[in-house]
């Protein structure tokens, strides 16, 4: 298991959030919100956060930022 970090979401981070929703498209859960809601929640400046491993965005799993 890799370790892994949560850091603000950067506007240089949407090219790596849309490949991840690529790749995760390929299994068989549903996600768990559509890309388009996703990049217009970035593009509002909306708070985000991003899971990082081994220095790249990662996914995989479910998980929930509570403030």
């Amino acid at each position: 298991m890799n370790a892994w970090h949560l850091r603000d979401f950067a506007p240089q981070d949407l090219e790596d959030a849309v490949r991840l929703d690529e790749r995760s498209s390929t299994t068989d859960e549903p996600p768990i919100f559509a890309l388009a809601d996703v990049v217009k929640a970035l593009a509002d400046r909306q708070p985000a956060v991003v899971a990082i491993a081994d220095g790249h965005m990662s996914g995989g799993g479910r998980g929930w930022v509570v403030n």
